[in-house]
């Protein structure tokens, strides 16, 4: 019953849903707004870790240096 209460409690609202209540005539809180805009934010960035995960695999083929004709003494 808890886990009910949990996972279908109410959600918090998005920047969508507060710019449409605001539109509408309604009062809304900065607070929400500041917290909404900060979680998709959130969702929008990845971790490093799934960025790396994400990008193709690449080949590396180790060689050595070019030497130039020129050396510094």
């Amino acid at each position: 019953m808890i886990d009910g209460i949990i996972n279908n409690g109410p959600k918090e609202p998005t920047v969508a849903q507060l710019e449409q209540q605001a539109r509408s005539g309604q009062p809304i809180s900065l607070m929400d707004l500041a917290a909404a805009v900060h979680r998709e934010e959130q969702d929008k960035r990845k971790s490093v870790v799934e960025q790396l995960h994400q990008q193709p695999k690449q080949e590396s083929k180790k060689t050595a240096p070019k030497k130039s004709a020129e050396r510094e003494l």
